[in-house]
């Protein structure tokens, strides 16, 4: 079998994660399944070259989260494809693109599409009929349970068009190493961050606080909080820089919003992995209840309580053993339950599945 998998170069830094100075988590499971032989990467830009199309600004209005660049890019990638059994997509927008040509008989292989936090953003009736048109022709992954029926309510699919893949994470690259520091730390650029809620929390909590971001945050900042700005992709900070950060600290918080997106599920794990108690809001949209456990492999809290974050915290401040525990449970999680290969092999298994229903 022959699975084409849609790489974004922005995103996916394939050296460095050969080289392991990368994990590779956010190549989405395509270099594991390269390494059986089952994928052949390609990588693409869609950003990288601009038309007038892409500046019209009825496009939004029409096409949602799919734009015209989107549909250059898949228009010249189809007779390519084609020499394939399957195809996978790590963009979702590019995944509906390629979801047009399919419908029009110009592309034959059916389409993988993973999908996170699509549901999040509001349509318009006509972008709502017209995307709903392009999902059904592919086949979505979702990272979490959270997010499930919702999805399959907003874009009217049947369950045999969805299948839930946990996310996972290199658990060779996140590792536990390292002293313990005395410091909090916090990371994450998406908009389900709460981190009005951690600065609130933050006069409750003794202890220093670091918060990697690229967000705005209210001025003035608790006096033990400390912000920097910076993401991975922009590289302001490396991938092992921030590993130390996860192996020194105390505890991570991922303080979110209420949503259905499985927010926070990758710093998280990350810091799961590198044996480190995380404090997580639990929203709707969390990943799995029955993989996150409360006061075993971490300690939850509910949405905007910004003083049951600051107890947890507290806690196991408080409490180095119990802190290690959590943290030992954590590493157990990510090895026997959200490991990126794990995520491939259900991947891989998926792609199987709907090409063979396609044959039938």
């Amino acid at each position: 079998m022959r699975i084409a998998f849609l790489l974004l170069r922005r995103l996916v830094r394939i050296e460095d994660m050969r080289a392991g100075r990368a994990p590779t988590e956010f190549a989405y499971g395509a270099l594991e399944m390269a390494a059986r032989g089952a994928v052949e990467c390609i990588e693409i830009d869609p950003y990288g070259e601009h038309g007038w199309l892409d500046a019209l600004p009825g496009a939004k209005l029409v096409l949602g989260k799919t734009e015209p660049r989107h549909f250059r890019v898949a228009r010249q990638l189809c007779e390519r494809l084609n020499a394939f059994d399957c195809v996978v997509s790590m963009c979702a927008k590019t995944a509906s693109a390629l979801g047009w040509f399919a419908r029009r008989g110009k592309l034959r292989p059916p389409i993988v599409a993973i999908r996170c936090g699509v549901i999040n953003e509001r349509l318009n009736p006509l972008a709502l009929r017209v995307q709903r048109a392009l999902v059904h022709a592919s086949h979505s992954i979702l990272f979490g349970e959270g997010e499930y029926r919702p999805f399959l309510d907003e874009f009217k699919l049947g369950a045999d068009q969805v299948t839930v893949n946990q996310f996972g994470v290199d658990a060779r690259f996140w590792r536990p190493g390292g002293e313990r520091g005395d410091f909090l730390l916090s990371v994450g650029n998406d908009s389900q961050r709460d981190f009005s809620a951690l600065l609130d929390a933050a006069f409750a909590i003794p202890a220093p606080i670091r918060i990697i971001t690229t967000r705005k945050l209210r001025e003035p900042l608790p006096p033990n909080v400390t912000v920097q700005r910076g993401a991975l992709s922009s590289r302001e900070f490396t991938d092992a820089e921030l590993r130390d950060l996860y192996q020194r600290a105390r505890c991570v918080v991922t303080p979110l919003r209420e949503t259905y997106q499985p927010s926070g599920q990758s710093s998280t794990l990350q810091a799961m992995a590198c044996g480190t108690p995380v404090v997580l809001t639990r929203t709707r949209g969390l990943w799995s209840s029955a993989m996150m456990r409360d006061g075993d492999n971490v300690l939850l809290t509910a949405p905007g309580d910004s003083t049951a974050l600051s107890a947890n915290v507290r806690r196991l401040l408080d409490d180095p053993v119990a802190a290690e525990r959590i943290g030992t449970a954590a590493r157990a999680t990510v090895e026997n339950e959200a490991s990126i290969v794990a995520f491939a092999e259900r991947l891989e298994a998926t792609c199987r599945r709907v090409t063979a229903a396609r044959a039938q």
